[in-house]
C-alpha cells in the first residue's frame, strides 16, 4: 500500500473555487515562495492635540467616531497579516484554520472600535459635483480650497488637505467644528477607508462631515467590514503583494483570540474607561514568549492552532460594562446580510461562526461565490448610482432584520460531529508544507507533526482493514507498513535511525526506579559514637540525644537483668595454662567466661591477668 502524503485541503472542491488561485497553493507547491503583503499604512491623526480637547470629544461621540479617535498608533505586524491573509477565504470571507472557519465579524468592529453597524447606508453616488463646486464645499467644511491640479473628479491628494489645528481656551464654536471635521475627514480615508492609491482622500466623504447629528445615523461599521471583506479577499490571489483596508482590526482580532500571537501588556478593565475594547491594546506591548514580524513563525503557529487554543468569546467578561454604543447593533451581530460600501458588496455570514457567539456550530449551507461581485471596482464608473445599481443587496439591506440567523446557544463553543467531518474534507487546514526544509531562518514544526499523526491514522485504518478480512495477505501488509515507516523517517530528516539495530535503538531496559538508590552520605549513616544510630546533623541534635539517653538506659537495664540471673544457669572454668616444663606452677592468666546457656548471644567477655600463685 503506497505512503500516501497528507493533503491540506480541500478534498472536495465545490466550496472553495477559488483555490487555484489562491495563495495558499502557491505556498504549499513552490518552497521559494516567500511573498510578505505590505500593509497600506494608517494614517496617525488620531494622535493630535485636538482629540484630548473635551469640545472635540463631544462633538466625535454625537458624530459617532468618539471611541475609533482614542486608538493611538499601534505598529501594524505585516507578518501577522500576511500568515492570516494565507488562511483567508474569498469564497465565504472566512478564515480557515485547521479546526474549522472563524472570521471577523459586525460584533468585532461595534465592541473593538465602537463604530455603528446599524443605520443608513454609506453608498450613492461617488461624484458630489464639479471641481468649483467641490473647491467651494472644501472652504466651508476644511477651511482650505484646493487648487485644481490635485483634484479628480472622486479623489483629492492628501498632502494638501491641512493637519488638525491646536485648540486653545479662547477657540470658538467655529474652530472646535473646524477641528472635528478635519479629524473625521482623515479618520474616514486614512484610517477605516485607506487604498492604494498612495495617499489620495476620497471626496465624497465631504456631505457626510457637514451635519455631525446625521453622520450619527450611517452605519460605519458595516462599510468598514464590507471594504475589509473586499481587500483581504483582493489580496488573497498569489500575485498580489499590497493589502489595504482596517489592518488594525484584523491585527487586534487575532490578538484578542489568537494566545499563541499576541504580545504582552494590556490595560487592566478599569483602565478602558468609556472606550472600546481595542483601547486595551493602547499601551508599551513586549514580545518574549510569542513571535514577531516573522512570517514563517506566525504560519506554523496557526497550522498548530486548535479549539482549545483558540479563544471564541472574548468578550464575554467586558460586554456588560461596555458603554452604550460599542453595543447598540447587538441584535445585528448574528444576521445574514449585505455589508455595502458604495461599489463594495460583501456578504457577513454568521452562520459559519456559531462558535463565536456561543452557538452550537453544525454544517453550514453552501455559498455561491460570485466573481462578477467580487470583481466590481469604480474606474470608469464615475458618477455611477451605487443604490441603484445595487438595488437588489440593498432591498435585502432595508430587511435586515428578517434575516438574523437563530443558532442553538449551548454553555461553551461546540460543533456537532458531522462539521468535523465536513470541514475535514472542504477546508483548507494547512499551509506549510513539511516537504519544504530550509537550513536557515526558522524551522517550521507545525506541518511536520501534521503529517506524522495522519501517518498514524494511516496505519490505523490499514490495520482494521487487515483484521476485518480474513483474506488479506498479512506479510504483504506489514512490509507496506515497514516501507511506509521508512519513507516517513526519509522525508523527516529522522533516517538516521534506519543505521541503527534495535539492540542500539532500545538499549539496556530501563531501571524499575529510574532516578536509582538516593546518594551515600557517609557522615549521615555512620553509627553514633555514643551508641545508636546518627539520623541528621545539627538540627536534629535534641533528637539524636534523646535517642542516646534512650538507648543508653535500655543497655544498663538488660546489663542488670543479667546479673541477677541464677549462677545455677552459669558455668565458670578455671584453666591454668601456664606451667613450666619441670612440672612447677608458674605465673600464669586466670581466664573467666561467663557463657549464657540460653539461646542469646554471649553478652559479656572478661580477660583478666593473675600474679603467681
Amino acid at each position: 500500500m503506497a505512503n500516501q502524503r497528507v493533503h491540506p485541503g480541500p478534498l472536495n472542491q465545490n466550496l472553495l473555487t477559488f483555490q487555484t488561485r489562491h495563495r495558499s497553493r502557491a505556498i504549499w507547491t513552490d518552497p521559494n515562495y516567500d511573498v510578505q503583503l505590505k500593509a497600506v499604512k494608517y494614517d496617525t491623526v488620531t494622535r493630535c492635540a485636538a482629540v484630548d480637547d473635551e469640545r472635540v470629544k463631544e462633538w466625535l461621540r454625537i458624530s459617532g467616531f468618539y471611541g475609533i479617535s482614542q486608538l493611538t498608533k499601534i505598529q501594524l505586524d505585516h507578518a501577522l497579516i500576511t500568515a492570516l491573509l494565507e488562511r483567508w477565504r474569498p469564497e465565504v470571507h472566512a478564515f480557515h484554520m485547521p479546526f474549522g472557519e472563524v472570521g471577523i465579524t459586525l460584533q468585532d468592529v461595534e465592541v473593538l472600535f465602537g463604530l455603528k453597524v446599524d443605520g443608513f447606508l454609506v453608498s450613492g453616488q461617488d461624484t458630489i459635483g464639479t471641481k468649483q463646486q467641490v473647491k467651494v464645499m472644501c472652504k466651508e467644511l476644511l477651511g482650505f480650497e484646493p487648487t485644481v491640479q490635485f483634484m479628480t473628479s472622486t479623489m483629492i491628494n492628501g498632502c494638501v488637505v491641512p493637519e488638525v489645528q491646536a485648540l486653545t481656551a479662547e477657540s470658538g464654536e467655529e474652530d472646535v467644528l473646524l477641528a472635528t471635521r478635519r479629524l473625521i475627514f482623515h479618520l474616514l480615508n486614512g484610517f477605516l477607508f485607506p487604498d492604494t492609491t498612495k495617499g489620495k482622500y476620497k471626496l465624497y466623504f465631504l456631505p457626510y462631515i457637514r451635519n455631525l447629528y446625521v453622520c450619527a445615523e450611517f452605519c460605519w461599521g458595516s462599510a468598514v467590514l464590507g471594504y475589509l471583506y473586499r481587500a483581504l479577499c483582493r489580496a488573497s490571489e498569489h500575485g498580489k503583494r499590497t493589502v489595504f483596508g482596517c489592518l488594525l482590526l484584523v491585527q487586534i482580532w487575532a490578538w484578542e483570540r489568537l494566545p499563541m500571537v499576541r504580545p504582552s501588556g494590556v490595560l487592566p478593565r478599569d483602565k478602558i474607561a468609556d472606550y472600546p475594547i481595542a483601547y486595551r491594546w493602547v499601551c508599551r506591548h513586549t514580545w518574549l514568549t510569542v513571535p514577531s514580524h516573522t512570517t514563517v513563525a506566525y504560519r506554523d503557529q496557526l497550522d498548530h492552532a486548535s479549539e482549545r487554543r483558540f479563544i471564541f468569546t472574548p468578550y464575554v467578561d467586558y460586554l456588560d460594562d461596555l458603554p452604550p454604543y460599542c453595543k447598540a447593533g447587538r441584535r445585528l451581530w448574528t444576521a445574514k446580510i449585505p455589508l455595502i460600501f458604495y461599489h463594495v458588496v460583501e456578504y457577513h455570514h454568521p452562520v459559519r461562526f456559531c462558535r463565536q457567539f456561543n452557538g452550537l456550530q453544525v454544517v453550514p449551507p453552501d455559498v455561491v461565490y460570485d466573481q462578477r461581485l467580487h470583481n466590481m471596482d469604480q474606474r470608469g464608473k464615475s458618477g455611477t448610482d451605487w443604490l441603484q445599481k445595487h438595488g437588489e443587496h440593498v432591498g435585502r439591506w432595508n430587511e435586515r432584520y428578517n434575516w438574523v440567523v437563530n443558532m442553538t446557544i449551548t454553555d461553551r463553543p461546540q460543533s456537532v460531529p458531522e462539521y468535523r467531518a465536513w470541514y475535514y474534507l472542504h477546508g483548507r487546514r494547512l499551509i506549510g508544507n513539511p516537504m519544504h526544509y530550509k537550513n536557515e531562518g526558522f524551522v517550521q514544526c507545525a506541518a511536520s507533526l501534521n503529517e506524522a499523526m495522519h501517518a498514524f491514522n494511516r496505519l490505523r485504518l490499514d490495520v482494521s482493514e487487515v483484521l476485518n478480512n480474513p483474506d488479506a495477505d498479512r506479510d504483504q501488509h506489514l512490509r507496506d507498513i515497514q516501507q511506509n515507516c521508512i519513507d516517513m523517517l526519509v522525508d523527516t530528516d529522522y533516517e538516521f535511525l534506519l543505521h541503527m539495530t534495535p539492540e542500539q535503538y532500545f538499549g539496556a531496559p530501563m531501571p524499575d526506579e529510574p532516578f536509582g538508590p538516593p546518594a551515600a552520605d557517609r557522615r549521615r549513616d555512620r553509627p553514633n559514637r555514643r551508641g545508636g544510630p546518627a539520623i541528621g546533623g545539627r538540627s536534629r541534635r535534641a533528637v539524636n540525644i534523646q535517642r542516646q539517653a534512650e538507648f543508653v538506659a535500655a543497655a544498663q537495664q538488660e546489663a542488670e537483668a543479667d546479673e541477677d540471673e541464677d549462677e545455677d544457669e552459669d558455668e565458670v572454668l578455671l584453666e591454668d595454662e601456664n606451667e613450666d616444663d619441670d612440672g612447677s606452677n608458674d605465673e600464669g592468666a586466670l581466664q573467666i567466661v561467663v557463657r549464657d546457656r540460653s539461646p542469646k548471644r554471649d553478652r559479656f567477655d572478661y580477660g583478666q591477668s593473675s600474679g603467681t600463685n
